[in-house]
């Protein structure tokens, strides 16, 4: 379990699918039968070792275990199949990791992370956005693991962001039900420090952040009052994104807050249960703010919204 320390960041590692041909050695799973990430025969050149990575096979339905710490980070990372199949990636040990890499979770991919399991990321964000994306129906789970995506780095020292797409121009889905996740960017040696969830972002996208419990923190070091934090229905016309939060979930967001911020664009927050989302470091908290936008933010049960950080 992370610290309870709000100077935490967290790296989360992304996954992206992309057709353009990534410049690293390619890893390629060679088949559509269940394995661990560990055995080398079933990969197109050994297990990957700094390669991009793609569990792409359309055959059939198939899962891909990481049972053990990999020797090596990993680059670029596409896990998609076939309508109508699915590709599991469970992360069940520590050490998974992407280094100046790309996540992709797409068409048929259930990426979970189990108790035991640690995703990180090292090095830069590329400079594309996002760096991390969840579209065409995929899934990325938290099941009692964690996500260590503290410390991003984007790019270069002076410019950039990292952003994690949950549901990109497309259905995109997270859920957690137990474990943690921090997102961050790196401490005030760099003015390049910025970390953004977009749930539903750009026009056709439909994004998803369901949490029955677990704990999820995204903050950002900087102060400034404009630094997103969390955006729900966002970047494009009639972009939709909801955010439910049920059970003993914690979300915890500095900096910005922004619900349905696109012409026509739908944002919904739902806090229940004995949930409890909270700002203790939050400067704006916006419901709305564009051209026929609707944000409807709901607090009922037991659920508790705190925004007395600001």
């Amino acid at each position: 379990m992370l610290k309870e320390h709000f100077a935490w960041v967290l790296a989360v590692a992304v996954f992206v699918f992309v057709s353009a041909t990534f410049s690293e050695a390619q890893t390629v799973w060679n088949s559509a039968s269940d394995g661990t990430w560990s055995n080398a025969p079933m990969w197109s050149a050994g297990v990957p070792d700094q390669n991009a990575v793609f569990l792409t096979n359309t055959v059939g339905s198939y899962t891909v275990t990481v049972d053990t710490e990999p020797a090596a980070p990993f680059g670029n990372l596409a896990v998609v199949n076939a309508a109508g199949n699915t590709t599991r990636l469970n992360v069940d040990a520590a050490g998974f990791a992407s280094t100046n890499g790309v996540l992709s979770f797409g068409k048929g991919a259930e990426v979970v992370v189990n108790s035991g399991g640690v995703m990180g990321y090292v090095g830069r964000t590329p400079a594309t956005a996002p760096f991390v994306e969840v579209k065409n129906g995929g899934v990325w789970r938290v099941d009692g693991g964690t996500v260590d995506f503290s410390n991003l780095r984007r790019n270069t020292p002076t410019s950039g962001t990292s952003y994690i797409y949950i549901g990109n121009g497309s259905t995109g889905r997270m859920e957690v039900a137990s474990g943690e996740i921090v997102f961050s960017g790196i401490a005030e040696d760099e003015t390049n420090n910025t970390a953004i969830i977009r749930v539903g972002n750009s026009t056709g996208s439909h994004g998803e952040l369901v949490m029955s419990g677990g704990k999820l923190t995204i903050y950002n070091q900087s102060p400034a009052w404009n630094q997103e934090g969390l955006n729900i229905g966002t970047g494009g016309t009639g972009a939709r994104g909801a955010v439910s939060l049920s059970g003993d979930a914690l979300l915890l967001v500095s900096n910005m807050l922004n619900v349905a911020n696109t012409t026509l664009g739908t944002g919904t927050v739902d806090v229940a249960g004995s949930a409890t989302l909270s700002m203790p470091r939050g400067n704006r908290f916006y419901v709305a703010t564009s051209a026929s936008a609707l944000g409807v933010v709901t607090v009922r049960e037991n659920g508790f919204l705190d925004l007395g950080g600001g």
